[in-house]
């Protein structure tokens, strides 16, 4: 979900709403499953399917065009630097960017020691990449993807879902088995924030305008913390037991929660 636009699997399509979630509309890309969803600054939109493409919109979802063929597969993360204004593409095996709005991409590095691709994050203004794998664990670059390095010093989790970048210089990531973690830009290692979590399995991390953070759990709806991770509290309202892999705060009280089979809900607090 990003911006009003939400992107489902099972061949559901893309949808958009234009009233902060009450009601959607479909807009198209039927037949595939997207993996995941970025705006630009210029307010394109991109998706990467499981079926190993990006599309791009610039009219909010209207009409798609393709942009990358064969780019993506297996996870298809999206990462964007809005100061460099820099559109990365994971690959089997690869990352991709794309400099001039999706017309073109370039392939960044050959040998990627790292299989399945998760999640993708990028610290903005050429800063440092990170990828979350499957079963690899997260590697970094700091050269802007010509070489990269193991980076869990301090993780034990093997899998990473979902990342969330902050501007005060941190960057979060959601783990599948071992709950949420927290390292700063140019750390060293990472730190377990897991008091007060209904489960270790989490699928997606967001924070809203007032700072709270929230995460997604496999099988137990939502949690919220208050103090940038340090403590969390379950915020399910209706959603527990559902797996959520997707949210997106919309302002400082309300985060759109999109869970598998469950549809999308609103999370208030």
């Amino acid at each position: 979900m990003a911006h009003g636009l939400a992107g489902t699997w099972f061949d559901s399509g893309t949808y958009r709403s234009t009233d902060q979630g009450v009601s959607w509309q479909e807009v198209g890309l039927r037949e595939i499953f997207i993996n995941d969803m970025v705006i630009t600054s210029d307010g394109a939109v991109f998706v990467s399917n499981a079926q190993g493409a990006v599309y791009r919109s610039q009219d909010n979802g209207t009409t798609w065009q393709l942009s990358g063929e064969n780019l993506v597969s297996n996870g298809g993360a999206l990462a964007y630097d809005p100061v460099q204004d820099i559109l990365y593409a994971a690959t089997f095996g690869g990352l991709w960017r794309s400099t001039d709005g999706g017309d073109s991409w370039q392939e960044m590095s050959t040998g990627v020691p790292f299989v399945t691709i998760e999640a993708l994050a990028v610290i903005p203004a050429g800063g440092p990449l990170y990828v979350g794998t499957d079963g690899e664990g997260v590697h970094r670059s700091l050269d802007g993807g010509i070489q990269w390095e193991r980076f869990d010093s301090g993780m034990t989790a093997i899998t990473v879902e979902d990342f969330l970048v902050v501007p005060e210089g941190d960057i979060y990531a959601a783990s599948y088995g071992e709950g949420i973690y927290r390292t700063a830009w140019q750390g060293t290692y990472w730190t377990r924030l897991n008091q007060g979590l209904t489960d270790d399995f989490y699928l997606a991390i967001e924070r809203d305008e007032s700072g709270r953070l929230w995460a997604g759990t496999v099988t137990r709806g939502a949690c919220v913390s208050t103090d940038g991770g340090a403590h969390w509290s379950p915020a399910n309202n209706g959603i527990e037991y559902q797996a959520i892999p997707c949210l997106l705060a919309l302002g400082s009280n309300e985060i759109l929660v999109g869970s598998e089979g469950g549809g999308v809900s609103a999370l208030r607090g």
